[in-house]
């Protein structure tokens, strides 16, 4: 693949994706609004935005890529859903079960304090964003381990969940340092 519209036949489908981007943000964005999180919003603001925009690369590269053969797609959970719903469902479902898990982390359902719940949630977001931009490069062939990973994943099953359980601990370690350091600077009112 050398380019996010390579092919004229799954633009319609990366459109439709978009949208779905478009109209689940502010679903949620409504959501949280409604329920009155807008602490929540400005704690996440910045992490969302960074998670919307690779996530949006990400489907476009990954609907080129695995257009008629959702095989090739890394993420096990994705693939199936690919199969079942479609990518634009898909896409709805993907930013639904994170926005929840969100929401369920502030809510406070365990007894932490908001500091920590603080943290879960922003080192859940950028895990997220980064996740995206590391599957985005792999789809474009950027030259990084995590496009090495990718390549050698599609050798075996077993390859395959190992590899990507690598990288969601990479992820969640990177997403923990973000978020620290966004909570830090957030300290000195910069965000």
């Amino acid at each position: 693949m050398n380019g996010l519209f390579d092919e004229p036949e799954v633009f319609g489908e990366q459109i439709f994706s978009l949208v779905a981007v478009v109209l689940s943000s502010i679903f949620w964005f409504y959501i949280f609004k409604k329920i009155d999180k807008k602490n929540l919003l400005k704690l996440i603001s910045f992490p969302a935005l960074f998670f919307l925009f690779w996530g949006s690369l990400d489907i476009l590269a990954t609907i080129n890529g695995t257009y008629q053969n959702a095989d090739l797609e890394a993420n096990p959970l994705a693939k199936d859903f690919f199969d079942i719903v479609g990518y634009p469902f898909t896409v709805f479902i993907w930013i639904s079960i994170w926005m929840i898990n969100i929401l369920l982390l502030n809510h406070g359902l365990t007894p932490l304090s908001q500091k920590v719940r603080n943290t879960l949630i922003l080192t859940v977001m950028y895990s997220l964003a980064l996740g995206h931009l590391y599957a985005f490069s792999g789809w474009v062939g950027w030259e990084n381990i995590y496009y090495v990973g990718f390549t050698l994943n599609q050798t075996s099953p077993i390859l395959n969940h190992m590899v990507f359980g690598i990288f969601y601990v990479s992820w969640m370690i990177q997403g923990f340092c973000l978020a620290l350091t966004h909570l830090h600077i957030q300290k000195f009112d910069f965000i």
